[in-house]
């Protein structure tokens, strides 16, 4: 007896949203472009590790820009980007979550 197996199609669509605070547009896979649609070139290892991104206010963390523009909270500076997958190249929006830090001791923290 003969068995098909069929491929799986997994299809990430690429969306766009406007960070009028840092005048980019913000990817959900985590790519950038500037307000006349140009890719931003990515700079990295600045900041311990992680992406940057030459802003018009200057330079940002990828992963804080990606998580400011597509999941937005009101305290948003105090709170910490958290990679799911501890990669600190991914910053695909579906990859992090921000959590607060309680205190010093790094190992309290509360997801938001």
């Amino acid at each position: 007896m003969l068995k098909f197996i069929m491929p799986k199609f997994l299809i990430n669509i690429e969306r766009w949203k406007w960070n009028d605070e840092y005048r980019v547009y913000v990817s959900n896979t985590g790519r950038f472009k500037d307000e006349y649609k140009k890719e931003l070139p990515m700079i990295y290892g600045k900041k311990g590790g992680y992406i940057c991104v030459r802003t018009y206010v200057g330079l940002k963390s990828a992963h804080r820009l990606v998580m400011i523009t597509w999941r937005p909270t009101r305290d948003m500076e105090s709170l910490t980007v958290d990679h799911l997958d501890h990669n600190k190249r991914n910053n695909k929006q579906s990859r992090q979550e921000p959590i607060r830090i309680n205190g010093q001791n790094n190992q309290d923290f509360e997801k938001t």
